[in-house]
């Protein structure tokens, strides 16, 4: 085979991973997403340049990878990689004295936080 087309070979494979990676980690990061769409855009335009080199079969494979990725990423724009499935966790509330309002942290939180983190990490 040809050196391009071997060149092409390993820079689909590192675009793989790439992807991958991006689709695991980069959800709803519509930018980061975008570049990478962007990168795969790019190598199939890179990859029709020396279309006539490739077999037909691996070029049609090749084309619909390209589009399959596109397809994902451009859905993972849209998702949240950390979806809230409940209410926000509440751990301190005010409460009013007549004069300037005292901020009660739940102590059962408060200890749990103390066994993490000790005491002068906690306030950092």
């Amino acid at each position: 085979m040809s050196e391009p087309i071997e060149n092409l070979r390993v820079a689909y494979q590192i675009l793989e991973r790439n992807v991958i990676r991006s689709l695991r980690t980069q959800r709803g990061d519509s930018a980061q997403l975008s570049l990478q769409v962007t990168e795969a855009l790019q190598f199939l335009q890179a990859a029709e340049q020396h279309r006539a080199a490739f077999p037909a079969s691996e070029y049609g494979t090749l084309q619909q990878s390209i589009t399959a990725m596109v397809s994902q990423l451009d859905e993972a724009r849209h998702l949240s990689s950390d979806p809230p499935e409940g209410p926000n966790l509440v751990v301190s509330h005010r409460v009013t004295t007549g004069g300037r309002p005292r901020i009660e942290i739940d102590p059962g939180f408060l200890a749990q936080a103390l066994d993490l983190r000790g005491t002068s990490h906690l306030a950092a």
